[in-house]
């Protein structure tokens, strides 16, 4: 088991027992959002100029902006004393699988050529939960390099509908021949 879904793990458990997961799910995607897209947020935490001090400080300055309950915030307090702040962006893709396997759904990634609409993610979550009998849900990517169409990851099979994969097939076939 890797460090990431350890922590993921412990940080679920935790929260379930103080019927917090929701919150604690809400906290731990905006704090993602600040931590993945403020630079000085990421370079302070996760870098060696600033002590532990200084770090906790950004922490509860972030946390109190953020409004994030005490079972979050003192996580991310134990992350920065073990040092482990540069993996957090793991430990909450790790926690949103974690998340979805106790609560009996099933974890997918999608890549997409253009952004999925709600009702084209909820068409594909019907779809697919229709194909594994569980709920699904989804993490969401946007890349454009693949043309069109779409890639779709769940329990480590590919479901690669994309037009970038469809002309690399073609492009083999005519170079085969």
């Amino acid at each position: 088991m890797s460090l990431p879904v350890i922590y993921a793990k412990a940080l679920y458990m935790a929260a379930k027992e103080q019927n917090v997961v929701d919150d604690v799910d809400q906290n731990f995607n905006s704090f993602v959002e600040i931590f993945e897209n403020v630079t000085d947020v990421k370079k302070i935490l996760c870098g060696p100029l600033a002590a532990t001090s200084e770090k906790r400080a950004v922490i509860e300055n972030v946390a109190k902006k953020l409004q994030v309950n005490t079972e979050f915030k003192n996580f991310l307090l134990l992350l920065n004393k073990k040092r482990r702040m540069a993996i957090v962006s793991k430990i909450h893709k790790a926690f949103r699988r974690v998340r979805c396997e106790g609560e009996g759904k099933e974890y997918g990634h999608v890549v997409s050529a253009q952004p999925l609409s709600s009702a084209e993610l909820s068409r594909l979550s019907e779809t697919m939960a229709k194909k594994f009998g569980r709920p699904m849900e989804f993490e969401v990517e946007h890349d454009p390099r693949l043309i069109a169409g779409m890639k779709v990851v769940v329990g480590g099979t590919t479901y690669d509908g994309s037009v970038q994969t469809k002309l690399k097939k073609m492009r083999d076939a005519v170079s085969i021949q």
